[in-house]
């Protein structure tokens, strides 16, 4: 009897009650029901009965179903703790399971299919509750990565978690979904690093200066030069920008739609400032033209179709542009950059993006589909590669229900409906998925939901994906780096673990630990003044803070300084003496 496992209780076609005295069940477990033949189940629930049963959660007429054929088959339930399983059945059989069939675990090589483990694609992390299998694993899919818990570092224990990625060609696009510090931000750092590795052109769109691939760790395994050498950091604004030089009217018009809705007055002024530059197109004189067209006398202005307000308006939209700061070098670096299957990230604040996105993306759409649609009618059309977007705080860029036109929610409309025979596929991250174009949402068909607590984005996942009630009640309660994976690809939902990125976050250092280092440079400095002055006169106080001053110790005031150097004076490292006059301080050893 020991270690064996049984169907107890009520069974059916589609999931089953299974029990053991000795063997534990932990969801998402694997087992194989023996009735006329083997069928597959996967644990949905799992829990633990004893003397203080029966479980409130359960109708008493169950209750009563389990415990007696647990009886029956010898378990003693009123003197041992027994463990029961809920198996969703994955096989369908044909008929109800017979209660008493005996149960067995699966093995490695007998769910691989089931949870598509491949040798190829991305390696973002591990499946939980997957450990039991890691010595079942063939050695090609060991020791693949490492992953941090409780602030330590770990090498694999489960089964790898490899997105397929050459599926996205039929099941494309991609969500990340999650609050703050859930680990969303680590998952985009992960697949940029593993797309570097296979070589797929990507453009990413950042708003928070977080994705610098700089720094990495070539100790751990599986890191390849590409992270390094593929993926290359844009400015908006500095080596990036917008060439108003090579801008249509549409373009024009579009940059201003992107920051406010425009009047037709407003858009006569914007063509005729167009049209009135000629050939050579300058930023420099359209806003020339803009500017004396909102200085006209109201005499002048009676005789034109231009209204002077409008030209203002215009004008002042100009300038709020201007600011932004998203005119300059073209993007003629960045697109031959991703043509040459790079990864460009484009960094900026997230009005600039919002600008920039629509401008960047239309010319790589226009690229991919003059070639494609080349291609289908015989033309010898300029080569440009399939390529991954990558948009973080994507509910800014195709808001849900917005009121106002925003160009760059059209463009990736486009791209969520059309991008898959183009070969343009989406990566959306937000912490908002309620607030995600509707259009977009639904065109989504592999989402990675981490921590969640706002009641709507929980409505909106439960809603959009195939998370079982009790998966979503866990999502408020996730670990960092913890997430499910709710994939057309799949056909399931996989709870995963985020394996540690090759590279560092640029700001990860925690700002208290960083005001205490602030704290201690200066206290440092006070003992290296105290070792080569000797001592510091509270009626120098003001002499001495400027001196620290042209050394680059700033003290906010002479407060400070007195402040830190009583703290100095409790640790025993200075000594303070009040001479009758004034106090003096001086390191301890100094007599």
């Amino acid at each position: 009897m020991n270690g064996k496992i049984y169907v107890v209780g009520e069974s059916s076609q589609y999931e089953v009650y299974i029990a053991s005295r000795d063997e534990r069940f932990s969801l998402r477990d694997y087992f194989f029901v023996k009735d006329e033949k083997e069928y597959l189940g996967e644990i949905s629930e799992s829990f633990t009965i004893n003397r203080f049963f029966p479980r409130p959660d359960l109708g008493s007429e169950k209750d009563e179903r389990i415990i007696s054929h647990l009886k029956i088959l010898g378990f003693e339930v009123q003197e041992e703790d027994i463990n029961i399983g809920k198996l969703k059945m994955l096989d369908e059989p044909p008929y109800p399971i017979k209660i008493g069939s005996e149960v067995r675990r699966a093995k490695f090589d007998e769910i691989k299919n089931i949870l598509k483990i491949r040798e190829e694609g991305l390696i973002l992390g591990g499946i939980k509750n997957s450990e039991r299998f890691f010595d079942e694993l063939p050695e090609n899919l060991k020791n693949l990565y490492f992953f941090t818990e409780n602030g330590k570092d770990h090498t694999q224990k489960e089964i790898p978690f490899i997105f397929g990625i050459n599926e996205m060609s039929e099941y494309p696009h991609i969500g990340i979904f999650g609050g703050s510090g859930s680990g969303k931000s680590f998952l985009i750092r992960v697949l940029i690093e593993e797309i570097a590795k296979q070589n797929y052109p990507t453009v990413v769109f950042d708003p928070h200066f977080e994705m610098d691939f700089s720094l990495c760790d070539k100790n751990l395994p599986g890191f390849s030069k590409k992270i390094e050498n593929n993926i290359k950091v844009f400015n908006i604004g500095e080596n990036i920008g917008i060439d108003f030089s090579e801008l249509s009217f549409g373009e024009v018009e579009n940059l201003f739609r992107s920051i406010g809705e425009i009047e037709i007055p407003q858009e006569d002024v914007i063509y005729s400032a167009y049209n009135l530059m000629g050939k050579e197109k300058s930023l420099s004189k359209f806003r020339e033209i803009l500017n004396d067209m909102s200085e006209k006398s109201d005499s002048e202005g009676e005789k034109s179709i231009i209204s002077r307000s409008s030209a203002r308006a215009v004008l002042r939209k100009l300038n709020h542009l201007i600011r932004l700061n998203i005119f300059g070098k073209s993007d003629r670096e960045i697109i031959k950059w991703i043509e040459d299957k790079n990864i460009g990230v484009s960094w900026g604040n997230l009005e600039t993006i919002k600008v920039f996105v629509s401008f960047l993306l239309s010319k790589l759409v226009e690229k991919r589909r003059a070639y494609k649609d080349g291609m289908k009618r015989g033309e010898n059309a300029s080569y440009f590669p399939p390529f991954f977007v990558i948009i973080d705080e994507a509910h800014n860029f195709a808001p849900k229900d917005s009121p106002y036109f925003i160009p760059s929610q059209r463009i990736l409309k486009t791209i969520s409906q059309e991008g898959r025979k183009y070969g343009i596929f989406l990566i959306l991250s937000t912490q908002r998925p309620s607030l995600l174009d509707d259009t977009i949402l639904a065109q989504l068909s592999t989402k990675f939901i981490f921590r969640t607590v706002r009641e709507t984005d929980l409505r909106t996942i439960s809603n959009e994906t195939d998370l079982s009630s009790n998966d979503i009640d866990r999502l408020p309660y996730l670990k960092t780096g913890d997430a499910f994976i709710s994939s057309a690809i799949y056909q399931r939902s996989i709870p995963i673990r985020i394996k540690k990125s090759y590279s560092t976050p640029p700001h990860t250092k925690n700002p208290f630990e960083e005001l205490k280092e602030g704290v201690d440079i200066k206290k440092n400095a006070i003992l290296e003044y105290l070792k080569d002055e000797g001592v510091i006169e509270d009626i120098n106080l003001n002499k001495i803070v400027i001196d620290f001053e042209k050394i680059g110790i700033k003290f906010a005031d002479e407060n400070e300084l007195v402040n830190l150097l009583d703290d100095l004076t409790k640790s025993g490292e200075v000594l303070k003496e009040d001479n009758g006059i004034y106090y003096i301080w001086k390191l301890k050893d100094v007599h």
